[in-house]
């Protein structure tokens, strides 16, 4: 005979002393709000930052991609005026947003519907979604097609958690947000929309929650919604399918690695021997908070709020910047997080008597299984490691933990209990970022050392950057300037590593966002890229050499375009390199190259292009 379930229909509000953790708990979500925010001014990269506004700020101005990130948030770039700042602040606003939705759908779902506490779920459901911020440890914070890819999968999360077979209006607002997660997700990356389509179609099977009426209405929203960019891309699909031939023929022809034979992976990953110690100790310390919170006893209780209490104070401190600079973490140091999953199956193992009488199915777990897939739809065509392209989202195998605690939220009839699990999550979080901003990419000091202003772009973006970034911009702009550089000039960059160094001198780049260097295939590439560039641009275009770079591109990539090098262009600026800029520590000169016989290199131009009916 089953055992009826004994937590009351309308458990008693948490008292005084329950509601003290939870008070802390919202002060550390709002604690790494803000510090977040705050150093969203701080430090610039000038390698793939500067690919990512050059594409944001200009989209239209390539005919060939395959992510089409550029032209989602050049809307995004506009209302912001432009500003980097803030543009990196709605970047990490709409991912909190979107994570903190997630987390609150799940733990409803998760402890089926029975928990009626509204304020302790949404404290609980945003400090679990801080992990989210783990996105940006490694300081990429603007805009770019990873961040797309994470958001398109949270809103395509949010609907599979509303989706179901019954079509109310709940579960149709699911299926739409199916169609249109994956719809952003192919704008960002075609292989996470594969990978998400096949994840999605699984779980909702497994789930029983498929029903075809409801699947085609989410396959017509994806494509309705991507018509609907197509058209605002490129105004026809023919002219769609061509970028994205092209696209698949550029990545090809650069040899990075963008192959369909290794899309297909799992790969490995070794963690240092203090991410080990680190990943262990959180999930015990998390794991022995919970259990005690879960205790009749009050000194057991007291324990916990104690342990709660110690987390709190370490993420205040790391915040703060009391806590000393953390040494010893290697690239897979996201992959910390999984301590926190660890202690949740823990718990669930040693409540079990507790949580049978709710009913442990495995169909209820099923969701399991789909947020430890996520991170690798979202990794999954990607040129790096999966293991640590993953980690970036590990958020979603914190979802997975979450899950595992539903039944028990609903034999307890709170979270409640969750909130040293949550602290832990916030404190690894916290150290997370603190490493991304002791160790930003590619830059040469921690971000805290930042204590000069630079304008930045055509709208004149105020960041804080290193002093002698902070000079490498002024020199830049000073140089083009007085050699009569104007806004919008296009300049091809021969250095194969500064597409900022154009933004910075509000330059156009033409041909790519980044005219990358480097690869077994980048001078095709660039010499690909431009012979799609109207003559009119070609011929005007100034240059940026870098003549010793490791990165660099022959100066005759101009021939194909029917320039010379050594006719066609005068010196008119130089400057040198910050150390540390494109992650490269002694500095290089750098030479700007203006035009001197633009009707006869446009002529030349019209002549060649002319020779070439593929152009």
């Amino acid at each position: 005979m089953q055992v009826p379930p004994t937590r009351p229909e309308h458990p008693p509000p948490p008292g005084a002393w329950a509601r003290l953790p939870l008070a802390l708990a919202a002060m550390a979500t709002g604690m790494l709000l803000v510090w977040i925010l705050h150093y969203s001014r701080y430090g610039f990269d000038f390698t793939d930052e500067g690919f990512y506004l050059n594409w944001v700020s200009n989209p239209f101005l390539f005919d060939w991609s395959l992510t089409q990130f550029g032209f989602v948030y050049h809307p995004l770039y506009l209302a912001v005026g432009g500003d980097v700042a803030s543009l990196r602040q709605a970047n990490i606003g709409i991912i909190f947003l979107l994570s903190w939705c997630l987390t609150w759908l799940v733990m409803r779902a998760a402890s089926a519907h029975e928990v009626h506490r509204p304020l302790e779920t949404a404290v609980v459901s945003a400090g679990w979604s801080v992990a989210c911020l783990v996105t940006f440890s490694w300081w990429l914070v603007t805009p770019n097609y990873n961040s797309l890819a994470f958001q398109a999968l949270l809103v395509a999360s949010i609907g599979i958690v509303l989706a179901d077979k019954i079509p109310s209006a709940r579960s149709i607002a699911g299926w739409l947000l199916i169609g249109l997660g994956g719809c952003i997700a192919f704008l960002a990356k075609p292989s996470t929309a594969m990978a998400l389509a096949l994840v999605t179609l699984a779980f909702l099977l497994a789930a029983r929650k498929l029903t075809w009426r409801l699947l085609v209405l989410a396959i017509a929203t994806a494509l309705v919604a991507l018509l609907v960019s197509v058209l605002l891309i490129d105004g026809s699909l023919h002219a769609f399918i061509g970028r994205l031939e092209t696209g698949l023929a550029f990545y090809d022809l650069v040899g990075a690695g963008h192959t369909v034979a290794k899309t297909f992976r799992l790969g490995d990953f070794q963690l240092q021997a203090r991410e080990r110690v680190t990943l262990q100790l959180s999930g015990a310390v998390a794991f022995a908070g919970a259990w005690c919170a879960l205790q009749q006893v009050p000194r057991w209780r007291l324990l916990a709020l104690l342990v709660s209490a110690g987390l709190f104070a370490t993420t205040t401190a790391i915040v703060g910047g009391a806590a000393p600079n953390p040494t010893g973490f290697g690239e897979f140091r996201a992959l910390i997080l999984i301590g926190i999953v660890f202690a949740c199956a823990a718990l669930l193992l040693v409540r079990w008597r507790e949580v049978l009488p709710h009913g442990l199915r495995v169909q209820r777990l099923l969701p399991v299984l789909l947020f430890l897939a996520m991170p690798y739809a979202y990794a999954i065509g990607s040129n790096g490691n999966y293991w640590w392209v993953a980690g970036f989202v590990g958020f979603f195998w914190l979802l997975a933990g979450v899950v595992l605690l539903g039944p028990l939220a609903q034999a307890r009839g709170g979270w409640g209990f969750a909130l040293p699990l949550v602290f832990a999550t916030q404190a690894l979080s916290a150290l997370l970022l603190q490493l991304g901003f002791n160790q930003p990419y590619r830059q040469p000091q921690t971000l805290s050392k930042n204590n000069s202003v630079v304008s930045l772009g055509q709208d004149s973006s105020r960041l804080v950057l290193s002093e002698d970034f902070a000079q490498y911009v002024n020199a830049i702009q000073q140089a083009a300037q007085a050699a009569g550089l104007r806004p919008g000039t296009p300049v091809v960059d021969l250095s194969g590593q500064s597409p900022g160094v154009l933004y910075a001198m509000q330059a156009m780049s033409i041909g790519q966002a980044w005219t990358v260097g480097g690869y077994p295939g980048s001078q095709k590439l660039a010499e690909a890229a431009l012979a799609r560039v109207p003559c009119e641009l070609l011929s005007a275009a100034w240059l940026l050499v870098e003549e010793s770079g490791p990165r660099r591109l022959p100066t005759d990539v101009v021939a194909s375009y029917g320039a010379s090098f050594e006719t066609h262009f005068a010196l008119a600026a130089k400057w040198h390199t910050a150390p540390g800029a494109g992650g490269y520590a002694e500095p290089r000169e750098q030479k700007l190259y203006k035009p001197t016989e633009v009707p006869v290199v446009l002529t030349e131009c019209h002549e060649r292009f002319r020779r070439t009916p593929q152009r």
